[in-house]
């Protein structure tokens, strides 16, 4: 691990708050992922031949896709401009590290609507009484999603949808009555 990656991690905690480490550590992953599906856009960011105004540009066209945070935004613009870049996976790394030396539970939470900042308080409350641990909840809407929710926690996944439910319920009828 390089010591560039454990200064810029640190940065960003300091810049963003220890408390948003799950978010950035997702939309990280989201940011790579992105990058990862085209392998010649690591070498477009690599090359010193093209203006760091085109490599801003196309970063932001890439967080407009993403739907990144501001901070991260501006997290990328840094590594761009510093030409750090091709350390975001070591960064990232780094930023999982410490969030698992804090001992604090990333839980992601699909639902078919919007939570209020009441309902997700309350739902934080209880995941976190019946986990008996600190936990970070992130709330993710999915539209496709007709009814239940979607827990996920570690390599964990509780699919209480109504896709999920039908399929159960065919999967014993089928063994039930086939």
């Amino acid at each position: 691990m390089s010591s560039i990656s454990e200064v810029y991690s640190q940065g960003l905690l300091k810049y963003g708050g220890e408390e948003n480490c799950a978010l950035f550590i997702q939309q990280l992953h989201s940011f790579c992922n992105a990058i990862n599906v085209y392998p010649q856009l690591w070498k477009y960011f690599q090359l010193r031949a093209i203006p760091k105004k085109k490599k801003l540009e196309l970063i932001d066209n890439i967080a407009d896709i993403l739907k990144l945070d501001k901070k991260i935004i501006n997290f990328l613009h840094l590594l761009v401009v510093k030409q750090r870049l091709q350390y975001i996976v070591e960064i990232v790394s780094a930023l999982e590290r410490f969030y698992s030396q804090k001992k604090i539970l990333s839980v992601k939470l699909e639902s078919p609507i919007e939570l209020d900042s009441k309902s997700a308080a309350e739902l934080k409350e209880i995941i976190a009484h019946r986990l008996n641990k600190r936990l970070h909840l992130v709330s993710v809407c999915n539209r496709e999603m007709i009814f239940g929710f979607r827990l996920q926690f570690n390599y964990t996944l509780l699919d209480l949808s109504l896709t999920e439910i039908f399929t159960t319920l065919r999967e014993q009828w089928r063994k039930t009555y086939a």
